[in-house]
Formats: C-alpha cells, structure tokens, sequence
C-alpha cells in the first residue's frame, strides 16, 4: 500500500532529537488543520450561536475532508 501525500498523523513541523534523530513532539497536520478550521469557524459571528462541541466535531471533519483531498490522485 503506497503512504499518502499527507498523513494526518504526521508532525506539522517535525523536530529530530539529537542524536538519535528521532522525531519527537509537537501538533499532528491533522490537529493544526482542525485548529485553523475552528479559528475560521469562531472568526465568523454566524458560528458564535452554534454549539461548541459541534464547532469542535465540524472543524475535525473539516480537516479530514482537507485530507483526503489533498491525497486524491
């Protein structure tokens, strides 16, 4: 099975630890889309009155929907 362009899993800005190089911290793409997608959503005074959880749920499906997309062929 071939890796996907994006991986959600995947670190946004990886650090390797020295000296075993090993990546290590920081927030998944995943999590950073999800985050932008609610800013998007809280920066807009129509979303203000919705829910907050499902703000929350919106913004993850969001990312995962920006995900796929990105690793359509």
């Amino acid at each position: 099975m071939r890796r996907p362009k994006t991986c959600g899993d995947d670190p946004v800005a990886p650090i390797e630890d020295s000296p075993s190089f090993a990546v290590v911290g920081g927030l998944t793409k995943r999590e950073y889309f999800a985050a932008l997608v609610l800013q998007g959503f809280a920066a807009n005074p129509a979303s203000v009155d919705a829910k907050r959880l499902d703000l929350v749920r919106d913004a993850v499906r969001v990312a995962d929907d920006l995900i796929d997309a990105l690793n359509a062929e």
